[in-house]
């Protein structure tokens, strides 16, 4: 969406997917194969085995579009016998477009093992913050109250609120305006808290001129709800003033 003018994001979405679940299709035996011949080797840091380990996420989350079963079981495979986080963390990926119910038991089992890692729990946090379900604002709402969570950390603001804008098109881009709301109401709690950070995830909502006319009224609302909050920072109030000015 971000280089398509006056775009309708639900429909760009819908439309990634079919045509992902149809090379999916297409390619199916030709990725089985190529993951089958990929080597197994003990975890090391080379250049050779980083380009293994993106080739392996690459037609995981590919095959992950098939919904099969089989996929559904060799990733859960994949992820207890994995013995470094970033196979992990490619696993948890194609389980997020294969099966929520794997993803959602494979993200406990994972935060239990990195629950004291701050980074790692950035990435989970970001997970979470982009998966495709309809009840991601009660999620959202959820994981800001988790210990690991705190929105005075920008870290964790960016990786939780900032994925959610940014990259859950489904999420953020609700018909109903949901997504939009959300935004703009932690955007006023934030903007009290660190306004530099709250001036840089404004940043979706002042694009709205990209999107379709349907989407721009619903932003519209919001920007001139954030606008009409007394005691807003300059940082956000010159941002969202100039938006709806042009």
């Amino acid at each position: 969406t971000q280089s398509i003018q006056l775009a309708a994001p639900l429909k760009l979405a819908k439309a990634r997917s079919r045509f992902l679940v149809t090379m999916q299709k297409n390619l199916n035996d030709f990725l089985l194969t190529t993951l089958k011949a990929l080597p197994e080797r003990e975890y090391k840091y080379t250049k050779t085995q980083v380009n293994e380990r993106r080739l392996s996420s690459a037609i995981l989350q590919l095959l992950s579009y098939s919904k099969a079963e089989s996929v559904t079981e060799d990733l859960a495979s994949r992820f207890y016998t994995a013995d470094n986080m970033t196979d992990k963390l490619n696993t948890l990926k194609a389980a997020q477009i294969c099966s929520l119910n794997l993803f959602d038991k494979l993200m406990l089992s994972f935060e239990q093992e990195y629950s004291e890692n701050a980074v790692v729990m950035d990435k989970w946090f970001s997970l979470h913050a982009t998966t495709p379900s309809d009840d991601i604002l009660a999620k959202l709402t959820l994981l800001a109250s988790h210990k690991q969570f705190n929105i005075k950390n920008p870290n964790k603001v960016r990786s939780l609120v900032g994925s959610f804008s940014f990259y859950n098109t489904e999420g953020f881009h609700a018909s109903d305006g949901s997504g939009y709301q959300y935004l703009t109401d932690y955007l006023i709690e934030l903007d009290k808290i660190n306004p530099q950070v709250a001036s840089r995830l404004v940043t979706p909502l002042i694009q709205f001129k990209k999107f379709a006319t349907t989407q721009q009224e619903l932003i519209k609302i919001q920007l001139n709800r954030l606008l009409n909050t007394s005691d807003l920072s300059k940082d956000v109030y010159e941002k969202v003033s100039k938006s709806l000015a042009h």
